[in-house]
């Protein structure tokens, strides 16, 4: 492994601080500062901007989540600042997928595995559910009407994920967003 490939896994996987660090993929924060959510906010806006890897990006967003409430929160750069920060912002139970997909990294993280491993299971992780995206598509288009009982029985997955696995399809599969729509109660 090249130095530069090292710096990059640390960079990308933070660990747990006491303070928001722009720039990090992914980090973990205990007790954090009031005033964190308006700088994530402003970073988000920033990478759409001043993009540094994909020059064509519309929206950037955040996936925040709490331990301690139990639950997730999406903070989109589209979004228009007001009195809170956070609002307007999307809030849902978890994915299985990613609450696995989480705590996996997290037993990896305990027991001492390396930065690049733990983002490579990421990866890896993101990797099926693209797959698991267009097997969606897949039974959704070629179903003339599809319950979410038969979504998630055919494949294998928990109610939570179709939203986020309709998300990721909704990126290169327009026509499945046209003819499905998702509501929450």
């Amino acid at each position: 492994m090249t130095q530069w490939s090292a710096g990059i896994a640390a960079t990308l996987l933070g660990g747990v601080t006491d303070h928001y660090v722009s720039g990090r993929a992914l980090q973990g924060i205990v007790a954090p500062s009031t005033g964190w959510p308006v700088i994530v906010k402003r970073d988000l806006s920033m990478d759409v901007a001043y993009p540094i890897l994909d020059p064509e990006i519309s929206e950037a967003v955040a996936i925040i989540g709490s331990l301690d409430a139990c639950q997730v929160d999406l903070l989109s750069s589209s979004t228009l600042f007001r009195a809170d920060p956070l609002s307007p912002r999307t809030r849902g139970t978890i994915s299985r997928l990613v609450a696995n997909m989480l705590e996996s990294v997290r037993h990896l993280w305990l027991i001492g595995a390396s930065p690049e491993l733990c983002v490579n299971l990421i990866e890896e992780r993101l990797a099926q559910l693209c797959t698991r995206s267009y097997a969606l598509v897949d039974l959704l288009l070629t179903t003339e009407l599809c319950d979410i009982d038969t979504v998630t029985s055919a494949l294998s997955i928990d109610a939570n994920d179709v939203p986020l696995l309709l998300a990721v399809a909704s990126t290169y599969s327009p026509e499945v967003t046209r003819r499905y729509i998702v509501g929450f109660r």
